[in-house]
């Protein structure tokens, strides 16, 4: 009997488990190809530490439109750029709305940002009151001297540092100075400083906010444990929020008490919302908090150095401002059109939408990585482009030459001369300046330490080349050459390398202490391979 309730037990749950399975296969039967998923955490464990490298080899296998399953949610990843096209083209209303994240729906802050909002009139109305408020270009020519006022304080306090010897933390200041700059537009005041003693409570709400949502948090991926908050992060997102709430609070109770002449001489962006004239604005409080969070934060994300490397490691295309000496270009304000109207990157589908013959339920995840080639590739993730390292260490010196001695052999009397027969010679050779900062490199030299070839996609891969003295002893001067023995170090398909190589080297007249590098590597002493 026994025996009998065991195989109707294990009937009963291949059943259920083959229905659970059928359901799910059918409901996603027109989803692109993809790899196989894990029941409940899906592909995730498939990501890795690196997720763009990990898309890169999964697009290679299952093509440049393949479909994830992370944890509970149903991601799109498209890879290549006529697809990407297409979908842009034809289904722009199926990826127009961002996934919201667990992390900032509290204070109901997805219903009011324009950055988590839907596709809807109050998006586009919120769309339309940024263009006209911050990035209309007479607003932009208006605050021209109000960037410049920024850059000059940036200035006198690096001069002020520099008179005093103390030490510049250079993207500290930028960012106080980016900060100063969006603070000033929207508030008309400086919500960041220089000195230690000043009050830091709005940057480093700022911050907390842009720290906590750029993590992965497990009530994205699953729902069903949102109400436990295992990470903690709506805990203090809200005490984020909370902060940020009070200052500008503060800064709105003290526009509203303020006299309307003293408001028409700033004019600032909340001086053009408070306004009862401004046609078109009418928005309560929390629309107000909602709408300046909204663009310190987009703001904040484009700020962001880690942002901004994203274009060099997972290859998305950032719009880029042109270079121009005036002010408005200094700082990352003009060119941020792109980001506060438009959703990007992650998109939540409203819609069904089909392409490539594969088609996806509404609410499933569209990842679209871009490339700024208009060729067409399965991948557009390339691989991150590492600089090729070598470093040449003098070890001594062991003969000098006068002006009037022939012991090197003659490589030319000018600097051009010099560098010419330098780049035809078959031995590794380089250019240093007076500040043995290594300026170029022959083709030998580029040869013996680039045997890995080219980067990703046939790119010549860039090289950094370290020049140092033993003990930090100048190099010899007022000859027209010497000998040495240098050690050149370099790593070639994963394999360090480390030669002790004879090495002549010719004064550069007109480079104000430069010199010319031979290394003579073939009969060099090999340390170690």
């Amino acid at each position: 009997m026994d025996y009998l309730n065991h195989f109707l037990w294990i009937l009963v749950s291949c059943a259920f488990f083959k229905m659970c399975s059928w359901i799910t296969k059918s409901s996603h039967a027109n989803l692109p190809p993809g790899p196989v998923s894990l029941p409940s955490i899906g592909n995730l464990f498939q990501l890795g530490k690196k997720p763009h490298k990990s898309l890169t080899r999964l697009a290679e296998i299952y093509g440049p439109l393949m479909s994830l399953k992370l944890g509970s949610i149903t991601a799109v990843v498209i890879s290549s750029s006529t697809i990407a096209k297409e979908i842009f083209q034809k289904h722009d209303q199926s990826i127009s709305s961002r996934i919201v994240l667990d992390a900032v729906k509290v204070c109901d802050h997805h219903n009011t940002s324009m950055i988590w909002l839907p596709v809807s009139p109050q998006w586009k109305n919120l769309r339309k009151l940024a263009n006209s408020l911050i990035f209309a270009p007479q607003k932009l020519d208006s605050d021209q001297h109000l960037r410049q006022q920024k850059l000059n304080d940036l200035i006198c306090h690096v001069r002020g540092s520099a008179s005093s010897g103390s030490v510049v933390d250079i993207g500290q200041v930028a960012y106080t100075t980016a900060l100063n700059l969006l603070s000033n537009t929207f508030f008309s005041v400086d919500l960041a400083g220089f000195s230690s003693d000043f009050d830091s409570t709005f940057e480093a709400a700022i911050r907390g906010v842009m720290t906590e949502v750029s993590k992965p948090n497990f009530s994205d991926y699953f729902p069903i444990l949102r109400f436990l908050d295992l990470q903690g992060y709506r805990r203090r997102m809200k005490n984020h929020f909370g902060v940020l709430h009070e200052i500008f609070d503060r800064i709105i109770d003290q526009k509203l008490l303020s006299q309307p002449e003293e408001r028409s001489n700033s004019r600032d962006i909340l001086d053009m919302i408070l306004d009862p004239c401004t046609d078109g604005i009418k928005l309560e409080r929390h629309e107000i908090r909602a709408i300046l969070m909204s663009l310190d934060w987009k703001l904040e994300n484009v700020l962001n150095p880690t942002d901004l490397d994203m274009e060099e490691e997972f290859g998305i295309t950032l719009v880029k401002a042109k270079a121009s000496s005036s002010p408005s270009s200094l700082l990352p304000l003009s060119h941020l059109t792109s980001y506060v109207p438009a959703a990007t990157w992650s998109q939540n589908g409203s819609s069904p939408a089909s392409s490539g013959g594969s088609g996806g339920s509404g609410g499933d995840s569209a990842a679209l990585s871009t490339s700024s080639s208009s060729t067409d590739r399965t991948v557009v993730i390339p691989q991150p482009v590492r600089p090729v390292g070598s470093c040449v260490t003098v070890k001594c010196i062991t003969e000098t030459f006068g002006d009037q001695e022939i012991g090197l052999g003659f490589l030319g009397r000018t600097d051009e001369e010099k560098k010419i027969n330098l780049d035809k010679d078959a031995c590794p050779g380089f250019i240093s300046d007076s500040l043995n900062r290594v300026r170029w490199t022959n083709e030998a030299y580029r040869k013996l330490v680039n045997q890995d070839g080219f980067g990703y996609g046939g790119e010549q891969r860039p090289e950094m080349v370290w020049l140092v003295t033993k003990d930090n002893e100048s190099l010899p001067s007022r000859c027209e050459g010497f000998v040495c023995r240098v050690r050149l170090q370099y790593t070639c398909k994963k394999e360090r390398h480390s030669l002790i190589v004879l090495c002549d080297v010719w004064e550069m007249n007109d480079s104000g202490g430069g010199f010319a590098w031979r290394l003579d590597v073939k009969a060099a002493l090999s340390l170690g391979r």
